[in-house]
């Protein structure tokens, strides 16, 4: 009898033992899961963190392009002003060389005839009206020397001081422009810099992701990585007028690089794609995001509509979009990305711009 008693006991205990072990999985996996999705979305904020740091780093970038490209044109403005000036200079030179060469033959002229001076030409005059007519003669000679000379000197010195002032303003030009293709080096590297840090922060949201994969199966469908550019959103029903046009032709340029000023479909940055699409409907857009958060009227995020234009940043807009509806928008993102759309998790959110009728 007690050997049959303690038979039971042990079963009874490693029955117990099981079902506590089986009871205390769940809570185990359950606690692996939340801290799993606690720091996968810690990864994600860094992510999005470093993408809106690229993001400003190309509106500097783009900023500085414009800038070397308006130097430069600035500069060959100037060498053709130089140029000129020196061309009006070499003439006006000649000029002042003719009436030298002509002053010089006048006083030959009378050295040869026995005349030293215009004193010794009223001298020679016969007759009071012949001394009076040479006086008339000698005064207007005098005066339209003194003036010929006192005129091509004037506009030499002139022409002398523009050249220094546009090569001066040359030199000024050619220094700004060294300081922007500066900061346009220093702007790369720090890009460069960026692009390894998401990279990196991406690695390590795909292994937290296999993490939480492994600990639960029913993980697999709260996993998403809304970064891909094949991801495709629900708009929440048919898009319809002219947002559902603007739409449709904006998904056709879906897979197109992000390009530093780009303005075509060989490479958009994230004004250029907005300006490229709304310019087809007759819609002109500004060319930078700073010129078009002005176009259209402000819509709130609540207020958002398909085909509006969102704007991201902090102090300033460093980002634009289209609306897609349901929490979407179509973009041009970064530097080495591509036209996709995205969901609206970002916190930089500015104001949206209402610029369809």
């Amino acid at each position: 009898m007690n050997k049959r008693i303690k038979i039971y006991a042990s079963i009874l205990t490693v029955v117990l033992m099981s079902s506590s072990a089986v009871q205390a999985a769940p809570r185990v996996n359950s606690t692996t899961r939340i801290n799993n999705r606690q720091v996968t979305g810690s990864v994600q904020d860094r992510v999005q963190e470093a993408e809106n740091k690229i993001e400003e780093f190309d509106n500097k970038i783009e900023s500085t392009l414009a800038e070397v490209e308006s130097y430069k044109k600035k500069i060959s403005e100037t060498e053709n002003s130089i140029k000129k000036s020196d061309q009006e200079l070499k003439e006006t030179e000649k000029k002042l060389k003719e009436q030298e060469e002509k002053f010089k033959d006048r006083m030959r002229f009378m050295y040869i005839s026995g005349q030293t001076g215009y004193i010794e030409v009223l001298f020679d005059s016969e007759g009071f009206g012949d001394f009076i007519s040479r006086i008339d003669m000698v005064k207007s000679i005098l005066s339209h020397d003194k003036k010929a000379l006192a005129s091509i000197k004037s506009n030499k010195e002139q022409i002398e001081n523009k050249k220094k002032q546009l090569t001066n303003e040359k030199e000024k030009l050619i220094g700004l422009k060294k300081d922007s293709e500066n900061k346009l080096a220093k702007a790369r590297e720090d890009m460069k810099e960026q692009k390894k840090l998401i990279a990196k922060l991406n690695q390590e949201s795909r292994v937290y992701a296999s993490n939480i994969q492994v600990a639960t199966t029913s993980s697999n469908s709260n996993v998403k990585n809304t970064g891909n550019s094949n991801y495709t959103p629900s708009r929440g029903g048919t898009v319809s007028g002219d947002a559902g046009q603007v739409l449709a032709y904006a998904q056709k340029f879906l897979g197109t690089p992000y390009l530093w000023g780009g303005t075509t479909p060989s490479g958009f940055d994230c004004s250029g794609f907005t300006q490229y699409v709304f310019r087809h409907f007759g819609i002109n857009l500004g060319r930078t995001t700073y010129d078009q958060i002005n176009d259209g009227v402000p819509v709130s995020r609540e207020d958002l509509q398909p085909g509006d234009l969102v704007f991201f940043g902090n102090s300033s807009p460093t980002h634009v979009g289209i609306y897609a509806g349901n929490n979407t928008y179509i973009h041009a993102p970064r530097t080495g990305d591509v036209i996709k759309f995205s969901e609206m998790t970002r916190k930089d959110f500015i104001t949206g711009r209402r610029v369809l009728r």
